[in-house]
């Protein structure tokens, strides 16, 4: 079954069996991934020549053949107990202790009659550990190799049951703790900004209670002001009534006085006509000391200057005060000069703006987004900016002062999200059916109970077969390559394994071409129990061939992760 796109398909999934993402498997800790290594395998045609000092190295190896086959199991063996891995075998002393605390049980008749003696190896000839058969019996022989082998590979089993189960009981105690510190982080965060708020509100409250201070004193001389307005504006409604019927009168009066005098001198009748002007127009409040030097040219109306007013030359508020000229022009000129009223004064000067000025809200620089409430399925973030300067006077109010965002929306239990299809990798065999495979790597995590494919499944691994033709009959390895080879020494192979194994890695040797700069390395290691390293990365084939042929076989159980830990400290001196 075939898949595209960045999804995965859910059906799929739950087709197959998949895992969590925390715990998915890397193709690297499968194969070896390197694009400068790739390089596909194939059969060159032509025939081989033998150097002279090959044909040596041949007959050297196939005398090394028969010497590995002439050898009995005594020569291929050393076993001694203090060799043993723990628990490997019964040792021979511990048996002849147990046979005789058994011996002195039975005789003080602490076993019952009708017990069965401990099964216990022939008892003055004790049997060789090395004489083993392929069905062995418990009973004489304890330490029969495939069945020591057999039980440790069940030991092995459960073991590695046990560190994997103990390997996830790890990673969730490491996303508990992770969690647990996210949230630690959050909680701290949360009473960081608690604090700091409360010291907000601290000054703010104190900022209150200066300016509930301020606006009681102000509105209880404000009440003042008004009453004493009132009283005063009053008065001055009286005593303008009172001017006006003055100046009534005294108009009638003289106009009376003129009449009567007219007719003393038989005269015509004058008519008194005083100056009559207009209402006042309040002009711009301007800067002291501008309106001074205005007045000094005799310039009282800023739009004698033929243009606007400057900022500089007005005065919006502030203490002191602005001047004001306040001008009127006459209507009519007195028509009897001799007995009309002259014009009242056109200019009247006053103070103006004589109050301070607004303060504006100046805001500081916002702070950083604070970390997301929750990991997902929506949290919140927010930043604040304090405030620097607080309105005054009139003062525009501030703009907000807290921001707030969702974040992290995306589900909690959220499958993972896979890249495209790698390349393929080149083919693992030159001839007799390799394999070919490409793969695709995680792009986005899963989160939470979501699921993803595991490493191997339909989803993100294929392989094919490739290079199925014949191999040649004769053929000499020459590829550039370091090679590392584990032989099986454990109980298991039996001798004639053992022996078999061992002519193997002889032909293996005879079949490839060594060279250091051009062609192949090959390092050898044994594996039981112990590791033993044969031989390290070397070109030198004679050295090899001895070492392969010096070698015995250690009949205990199989250790292949001490052996690929040994390989990868080997591969460490290879040339890579």
């Amino acid at each position: 079954r075939r898949y595209s796109g960045d999804e995965v398909d859910e059906e799929a999934m739950e087709a197959e069996e998949d895992e969590l993402a925390h715990r998915e498997t890397s193709f690297r800790d499968y194969f070896f991934d390197d694009s400068d290594f790739q390089q596909n395998a194939e059969i060159v045609d032509g025939t081989y020549e033998w150097t002279a000092a090959e044909r040596g190295e041949a007959k050297m190896i196939e005398e090394a053949k028969r010497i590995i086959q002439s050898r009995s199991l005594s020569e291929m063996q050393n076993f001694r107990d203090e060799d043993a891995p723990p628990n490997a075998w019964i040792k021979q002393s511990d048996m002849d202790r147990a046979s005789r605390e058994l011996s002195l049980i039975a005789r003080n008749g602490s076993l019952a009659s009708g017990t069965p003696p401990l099964p216990v190896q022939e008892q003055g000839q004790p049997k060789s550990k090395a004489d083993a058969q392929f069905f062995c019996t418990v009973s004489k022989n304890p330490n029969c190799p495939r069945f020591r082998d057999k039980l440790e590979q069940i030991v092995g089993e459960l073991q590695a049951e046990k560190t994997h189960t103990e390997f996830l009981l790890e990673t969730t105690k490491s996303e508990c703790t992770a969690q647990l510190k996210e949230l630690d982080t959050q909680i701290g965060e949360m009473n960081d900004k608690q604090n700091e708020g409360a010291r907000i509100e601290s000054e703010a409250s104190a900022i209150k209670s200066d300016a509930t201070g301020t606006i009681t004193s102000i509105e209880s001389q404000g009440r003042k002001l008004l009453r004493e307005w009132g009283a005063v504006n009053e008065e001055c409604k009286k005593t303008i009534l009172q001017l006006r019927n003055n100046v009534c009168g005294t108009k009638k009066l003289k106009q009376e006085v003129i009449t009567i005098e007219a007719k003393q001198r038989k005269g015509e009748r004058l008519e008194i006509a005083d100056c009559s002007v207009s209402d006042f127009t309040p002009g711009e409040c301007l800067n002291a000391e501008f309106a001074a030097m205005m007045s000094q040219r005799g310039i009282y109306d800023v739009s004698q200057l033929g243009g606007e007013v400057g900022p500089n030359m007005k005065h919006e508020c502030g203490p002191g005060g602005g001047t004001q000229y306040y001008t009127r022009e006459p209507v009519s000129p007195p028509k009897t000069p001799d007995y009309g009223a002259e014009c009242p004064p056109l200019r009247l000067k006053t103070i103006c703006n004589d109050f301070e000025c607004p303060v504006q809200c100046q805001l500081g620089d916002w702070e950083g987004w604070s970390s997301c409430s929750k990991s997902c399925d929506g949290g919140m973030k927010r930043r604040v900016r304090p405030v620097d300067v607080y309105p005054q006077y009139g003062g525009e109010e501030c703009d907000p002062t807290k921001q707030e965002e969702t974040c992290d929306a995306l589900a909690c239990d959220r499958p993972c999200t896979l890249n495209d299809w790698g390349p393929w990798r080149s083919c693992t065999r030159a001839c007799e059916k390799g394999i070919t495979w490409r793969s695709r790597s995680i792009s986005r995590p899963a989160t939470g109970a979501g699921k993803c494919p595991r490493t191997f499944s339909k989803a993100r691994y294929h392989r094919e077969y490739c290079n199925d033709n014949p191999c040649p009959a004769e053929v000499v390895c020459l590829a550039k390559l370091d090679l590392l080879i584990g032989l099986d020494a454990s109980g298991s192979m039996t001798e004639d394994g053992w022996k078999s194994q061992s002519a193997a890695m002889l032909s293996l040797l005879e079949k490839t071409k060594l060279d250091a700069k051009a062609g192949l390395q090959i390092g050898i290691a044994k594996f039981a129990w112990d590791i033993t390293l044969v031989h390290h990365l070397t070109d030198d084939k004679k050295a090899l061939v001895k070492a392969v042929t010096d070698m015995t076989y250690d009949g205990w159980t199989t250790n292949l992760g001490g052996l690929f830990r040994t390989m990868k400290n080997m591969l460490q001196f290879g040339r890579r």
